[in-house]
């Protein structure tokens, strides 16, 4: 820590910024897209962690243009894959023909199948990154070996739908087991998220959300909790309360999607009961294959369409026969007009009167609900329909694309209808509330309550958007009845993912639904944009001179404490103190960057040696971290399993091969110390697990890192920049010229006027923090 200069605040704050933001200039012109001044931001930020990573998250708030940015980002790269849910295929060939950024496109559905693209690539963008949240599915494991040694972006505007683990989870496809352990600090490096622009009215403002209570019809739902229990199929089991969970959520949808719910579980198990009658107890797929489909029970020859069963349990036919009666007189109770659904229906024509100038889209959970309110507004004219199964219009289907031309011609850079062809109200299921653009319409109506607060915030997402034409979008919701809420407890659930969400990455725009529960904190996300921010400010203040040594000032600040920029391996690190020891908490980082944006204060000689042995103990404690192989990129477990091998391998080896073979392990050891990609460790773990000789199990190591990504050799700790905080100090006067250092000297009294392009591109000095 030897050569540290004594400096102005402002020209140490400037040394902090330069090397902590990203520098390099971005292109705006994309093809026939101008990219937004936050949009470019994203791309050179992006293209850092990238560089370092091998991977990167951008979560920025739905409807901020993160297709154009994922665009922009593998402008760069030779071959890029976009991988996503297939109803999104034709909006990312449309944009990339717009970016002029030729990509390849593969469903998400075809890695729910296992299927793998028959060519590698150099980058793989994953829109709606959500759907990989859950690592046992196939299409995790797929997409895991597609990006074992392909740089990979994640898209989404809702990463976090349950639990911190989705996010760790999707992190994990290019951090490895690693980012299971990362303190969110740490998490915050690998994400990119905003909220806003950045400029007033590029996006229309959210008013509400209003809610509009509905009657609640308590009997159709004690006749449904009554039901018998029903008989699971051969490699199923029966959870009673899940089933009544089910039956709960359709009713508190709609009457409508309540009958056909128990309409399909009739059908279920009228399969059931006729294959036991011929001693036969199918599976789930078969029951599936052959019961119930538009409204109508098909079934089968049991004989042929289910193997033959050992001997079931005394009693499961008469079972499956009391169930079945059950289901029958539960429909007979429940009537085909249902007043409450009637109701809804009126919600809806009113929301519609109070906009008539207005396009308006509303989502539900289920498609029957969907169709429920279909077939009662149809009729009032210019209404459509969007399920899984295509779209419907008064004068028939209707493809997809076409009726999303109608209703939104704006957004679909279609011609816009005729009088008899336009569509108003669009009534859809969760399908378009992702990655849709329908912009045109300023009214979203939420029918039912999802169970992620992420899945609100995508439906009114796919209307308040970048390129919306309104200055204002409303939103409406549909209240669940009383009684259905006392069982399900849906808004809780509501308001603790919501409040989980807020902790680990941000509020969104979007006003909630409902109140947040819990203290109003900052996630690690947002305090890591706020530094961003502040720092972007004092890049301007002055220029820094280059080459220079590392610098310290002492600022007046509110209290007393330490900010610290160092580089570790290569990579800009932020520090601070307010007590004895130093921290990456962004908490922290945020509160000390916060303070120290004042003057000068008196230098204190024993404050400076304080700081910077705050700073040195610091060093070491990193420094014996990793000499004791127990950093926070290690992977514990795999690691020792390894080490073991190789030392097994090692001990075994003749004498005079030892010194090379030594030298390669240690190779192995360094390179085990790095964040891998997933499928990198899925591999290591599969060659510790072969019964290989030993010679061959080291060979197949040094292949396996000499495919993985590169990492920078250095890894030493540099220490570039320290503020001192002092609370209540006496500020010092100005220092004339002939005071100040020769490197800081500048007659005007002012900051160092800015460099040119030539100096800023030379690489400053810096001096070992160690």
């Amino acid at each position: 820590m030897d050569g540290l200069a004594a400096a102005r605040p402002d020209f140490v704050r400037a040394i902090i910024a330069s090397e902590w933001l990203t520098a390099g200039a971005i292109d705006s012109e994309l093809g026939q897209v101008t990219l937004r001044p936050h949009q470019t931001d994203a791309v050179k930020r992006l293209r850092a962690m990238l560089k370092q990573n091998g991977g990167a998250l951008l979560c920025d708030d739905v409807g901020l243009g993160k297709t154009y940015v994922a665009l922009a980002t593998a402008r760069e790269y030779s071959g890029s894959l976009v991988v996503g849910p297939a109803s999104l295929r034709a909006m990312w060939t449309s944009a990339a023909s717009r970016a002029a950024v030729p990509i390849d496109f593969m469903s998400m559905e075809a890695l729910s199948r296992g299927t793998r693209p028959e060519r590698r690539y150099d980058f793989i963008i994953v829109d709606e990154a959500h759907h990989f949240r859950t690592p046992s599915t196939t299409r995790f494991e797929t997409l895991t070996g597609m990006a074992a040694r392909t740089k990979v972006l994640l898209l989404t505007a809702t990463p976090l739908h349950n639990s911190r683990r989705d996010i760790s989870t999707l992190l994990s496809l290019f951090l490895g087991a690693t980012a299971a352990t990362l303190p969110d600090s740490e998490i915050a490096r690998h994400v990119v998220r905003r909220n806003e622009t950045g400029e007033a009215g590029d996006i229309p403002i959210t008013r509400g959300p209003e809610r509009l209570a509905i009657m609640d019809n308590a009997s159709a739902l004690r006749i449904a909790l009554a039901l018998p229990s029903p008989v699971p199929p051969r490699d199923g089991q029966v959870a009673a309360a899940m089933v009544a969970h089910t039956l709960v959520r359709l009713w508190a949808s709609s009457d409508a999607a309540l009958r056909e719910g128990l309409r399909r579980r009739l059908g279920r198990t009228v399969a059931i009961r006729s294959a036991l009658e011929s001693g036969r107890l199918p599976t789930r797929r078969e029951v599936r294959d052959w019961t119930y489909c538009e409204g109508a029970i098909q079934l089968g020859f049991a004989e042929l369409l289910a193997a033959a069963s050992p001997a079931e349990p005394l009693g499961m036919l008469e079972a499956a026969r009391t169930h079945e009666r059950g289901l029958v007189d539960a429909l007979d109770s429940i009537p085909g007009h249902s007043q409450a659904d009637a109701e809804r229906v009126q919600a809806i024509r009113r929301v519609r009167k109070n906009h008539p100038d207005a396009k308006v889209v509303a989502f539900s959970q289920f498609a029957d609900t969907v169709r429920m309110y279909y077939r009662m507004l149809a009729r009032d004219g210019r209404v459509a329909m969007l399920t899984s199964h295509g779209g419907r219009i008064a004068g028939g289907s209707i493809r997809r694309a076409e009726l999303l031309g109608r209703f939104a011609p704006n957004a679909s850079r279609k011609p816009v209808p005729g009088p008899a062809e336009e569509i108003s109200l669009l009534l859809a299921t969760d399908m378009l509330s992702e990655g849709v653009n329908v912009q045109d319409a300023s009214v979203v109506v939420h029918l039912d309550l999802p169970w992620t607060a992420a899945t609100l915030d995508q439906r009114v997402g796919r209307v308040a958007r970048l390129g919306s034409r309104h200055k204002e979008v409303f939103v409406y919701s549909l209240d669940p009845p009383a009684s259905s809420e006392e069982l399900l407890k849906a808004e809780e659930i509501i308001r603790r993912k919501l409040d989980l969400t807020v902790t680990r990455v941000g509020r969104s725009r979007i006003p909630p639904l409902f109140v947040r529960i819990g203290p109003a904190r900052c996630s690690s996300v947002e305090n890591a944009e706020a530094i961003r921010c502040t720092l972007l400010k004092w890049s301007g203040e002055c220029d820094r001179p280059s080459p220079v040594r590392p610098a310290y000032a002492f600022v007046a600040g509110e209290r007393d404490g330490v900010l610290a920029l160092v580089s570790v391996r290569g990579r800009p690190l932020l520090l601070a103190s307010e007590r004895s020891e130093l921290s990456e908490d962004l908490g922290t980082v945020r509160g000390m960057v916060d303070s120290v944006g004042a003057g000068p204060a008196h230098a204190n000689r024993l404050q400076l040696d304080s700081a910077l042995a705050t700073v040195r103990r610091w060093v070491e404690g990193e420094l014996a971290s990793e000499d004791a192989g127990v950093s926070e990129h290690t992977r514990s477990r795999l690691v020792r399993r390894v080490t073991l091998r190789l030392a097994r391998h090692l001990a075994a080896c003749p004498h005079h091969e030892r010194s090379d073979r030594a030298a390669r392990i240690a190779d192995v050891h360094v390179q085990m110390q790095w964040p891998l990609t997933l499928g990198v460790e899925r591999e290591i773990d599969a060659a510790v697990k072969a019964e290989v000789v030993p010679g061959e199990f080291l060979s197949t190591l040094e292949r396996i890192f000499g495919q993985a990504r590169d990492h920078p050799a250095e890894s030493v700790i540099r220490l570039h920049a320290l503020l001192v905080s002092v609370a209540n100090p006496l500020l010092q006067p100005q220092p004339t010229p002939e005071q100040q250092p020769s490197h800081l000297r500048n007659t005007s009294g002012s900051c160092p006027p800015r460099t040119t392009d030539s100096e800023s591109r030379r690489t400053p000095d810096s001096s070992s923090a160690s």
